[in-house]
């Protein structure tokens, strides 16, 4: 998930995917770690420590493809991002909700993005909601595997990259 988060970020420009920033310094802050019967998880703190380290970074923007509950911790480390000036970029999930709104995608100083497909079509799992800011290509996209290769991905999470990609270009053309 993460590699071809990252993949349609920044990539080899000789390949399928060559990314939408070839150029980008990307820093990855990965807080998964691998559980009982080998998937991969986070908890709150490990999350909040991760984006403490890229708020930390100086970065143009921060993509947060993934979703979860809301938690004050969590809050505060989003809270402290936007006070600093480093934009928050979130996939709204794929629950398939039109009620529920899961997080940091949720808060208000998150820019949330949804997906949809060639035809400007949303996602069918997608979730839905007021709080979207943003709709960005999100379905059938190739994406660099785990391992080698590439294969097409759907998702919320895909779709996040193009939006924190288009902050990116503004903010490095302001001299931000």
């Amino acid at each position: 998930h993460g590699t071809a988060v990252v993949s349609l970020l920044y990539s080899d420009k000789n390949t399928r995917t060559p990314g939408l920033l070839p150029n980008a310094k990307v820093v990855v802050a990965n807080p998964y770690h691998v559980v009982e019967g080998g998937d991969e998880r986070t908890d709150v703190y490990d999350l909040v420590r991760a984006i403490d380290y890229l708020v930390s970074q100086k970065l143009d923007v921060i993509n947060l493809s993934l979703e979860g509950p809301d938690n004050d911790l969590l809050r505060d480390v989003i809270e402290d991002a936007y006070q600093k000036g480093v934009p928050v970029v979130a996939a709204v999930g794929n629950a398939s909700s039109q009620t529920e709104i899961f997080y940091p995608a949720g808060y208000t100083t998150v820019i949330a993005v949804t997906a949809v497909d060639a035809k400007g079509k949303v996602f069918r799992r997608a979730n839905r909601g007021l709080h979207i800011d943003f709709s960005a290509p999100g379905v059938e996209l190739w994406g660099a595997a785990s391992g080698s290769g590439y294969k097409k991905y759907s998702g919320t999470s895909f779709a996040a990259p193009f939006v924190s990609a288009a902050i990116g270009m503004m903010r490095v053309r302001e001299g931000q």
